[in-house]
């Protein structure tokens, strides 16, 4: 019934599709499936923001269904090309069918052809000092939430006593740059920053910061709503200025706290003078209009304290905005 469904819908037949979805819930049926349906059936009726209030509710319920993001990238496919790339990106993500991974892919490149599309891969720049299992989480947290091959970890560790220089070594796809010496934060960050790929954009990450589920995701849709935005940065159980509520107790009752977050919101983003350091998602042109030297931070600022601050700031004086994203 739902393939049926699915071609009265593919077919044009707007009104049968509706009548059928009718009778279904009716009888009972539920199911991401079934959301999917009535959201597809929103968007062929220009009914756009009705169809993410339904994937709003269906990614509460399921956040990794690959169905779910292609659905919202069709809601984005006129309106913003970006946007639906990273839509169709993240379903990239989950998708486990090969047929599935094929038109998802035939739609990407489509996007890419388009007049003014931009979206870049990521660099990820941590500095490390000891710390192990949290930097141990933070990067598994960032191999779920990023599909492989299009982002880059870069690590500097400011001469760890407790191993974490070990597990950091063996890891493939970490670049590890190892200092003689505690140099403090900025000057860590720069010296990831000079290693990193230009042309990407930076995500400045704690070795303390977990990445829930399509949390990262959601700061991309941020960064790329408008080129106006320079730079992003989330909500976190400890962050001063991007603090959720309530505050959750464990990392458990974290990740069930981000799955009524990190969803489809009409307006999720906030206008910011300063975002704070943990977790900063800066577009590769925002970065590179700051940059001093080919450093990213003022090493002023080290051995810690306020250079995020006078990060954002400078982000500011060049034109861009910072946005808090309540939804990441």
């Amino acid at each position: 019934m739902v393939e049926e469904i699915a071609k009265m819908i593919a077919e044009g037949r707007g009104q049968e599709a509706a009548q059928a979805i009718r009778r279904a819930k009716q009888e009972g049926k539920t199911g991401s499936d079934w959301i999917v349906l009535e959201a597809e059936l929103a968007v062929m009726e220009g009914k756009i923001e009705e169809a993410r209030r339904l994937l709003a509710a269906g990614l509460e319920q399921d956040p990794e269904h690959s169905e779910f993001f292609v659905v919202l990238g069709e809601t984005y496919s006129f309106e913003n090309s970006n946007l639906a790339y990273l839509c169709f990106e993240q379903a990239l993500l989950y998708c486990q069918t090969e047929e599935d991974e094929e038109m998802i892919c035939a739609a990407m490149e489509d996007l890419r052809k388009r007049c003014g599309f931009r979206v870049r891969e990521t660099s990820f720049l941590i500095v490390s000092y000891n710390d192990r299992e949290l930097m141990k989480a933070c990067v598994s947290a960032i191999r779920k939430s990023v599909r492989r091959g299009t982002y880059e970890i870069v690590v500097v560790d400011n001469r760890s006593t407790d191993g974490v220089q070990k597990w950091l070594r063996d890891q493939l796809d970490i670049r590890l740059i190892e200092n003689g010496r505690n140099v403090g934060y900025p000057t860590g960050m720069n010296i990831a920053y000079r290693a990193c790929r230009k042309e990407n954009d930076i995500f400045m990450l704690n070795n303390d910061a977990v990445l829930t589920p399509n949390a990262y995701f959601w700061l991309r849709m941020a960064l790329y709503a408008g080129r106006e935005v320079g730079a992003v940065g989330p909500m976190s159980n400890e962050a001063s200025g991007q603090t959720i509520s309530p505050v959750p107790g464990t990392m458990e009752e974290t990740f069930l706290l981000a799955k009524g977050i990190n969803l489809p919101s009409e307006d999720p983003c906030e206008e910011a003078l300063s975002l704070t350091g943990f977790a900063v998602l800066i577009g590769a042109e925002a970065a590179k209009s700051v940059s001093m030297e080919k450093d990213i931070m003022d090493d002023r600022y080290s051995p810690a304290y306020f250079e995020d601050d006078d990060l954002s700031v400078r982000i500011l004086y060049a034109g861009y905005r910072n946005r808090i994203v309540h939804n990441a």
